[in-house]
């Protein structure tokens, strides 16, 4: 029997020890930012929607729900390295990989590209954090879903006519 498979839906961040199947289906514009901890066997996912919570004020006014506040990578992956130090994690253990970020649509300008500004953020977020990419699928305009397997850390990343480990 294989082990357990979490889906990590939009906005959504799962922590686990090892093993666990942790899933994001539909990566567009969105990033799916894996972390783990190898030493001490502690993964986990968040499935990132936008950049930056500060440019998105209305959020806040639905009683700062967190569950919502997750779908922002600046909020997103500090709870996730949170979270895992306070389940046993070595904060300067973890290592990421990333997926996602597509440009889905035609943009006019940098303003309305959320995929690249994702990739962006994603990426300095964890450089803020001394977090090291390990690889990464990110841009161009295909959607993609990743399968994150904790116990190996090999990443299974799926578009429409293409399948790779990362």
């Amino acid at each position: 029997m294989g082990a357990q498979e979490i889906i990590v839906g939009i906005g959504g961040l799962v922590v686990h020890h090892n093993p666990i199947i942790l899933t994001c289906l539909g990566l567009g514009s969105c990033v799916g930012v894996a972390l783990y901890d190898k030493e001490n066997h502690i993964g986990g996912l968040a499935h990132v929607m936008l950049p930056e919570s500060k440019e998105y004020t209305g959020i806040r006014d639905d009683k700062n729900s967190i569950e919502k506040l997750n779908r922002y990578a600046d909020v997103a992956i500090p709870t996730m390295i949170k979270d895992m130090v306070n389940i046993g994690a070595k904060k300067n253990n973890i290592r990421s990989k990333i997926v996602g970020g597509a440009q889905m649509f035609i943009q006019i300008n940098d303003e309305f590209a959320i995929g690249k500004r994702n990739v962006i953020t994603v990426k300095k977020i964890l450089e803020e954090n001394n977090i090291p990419i390990d690889a990464e699928e990110t841009g161009g305009s295909k959607g993609r879903s990743m399968k994150f397997d904790t116990s190996n850390q090999e990443i299974t990343v799926k578009s429409i006519h293409d399948e790779k480990i990362i």
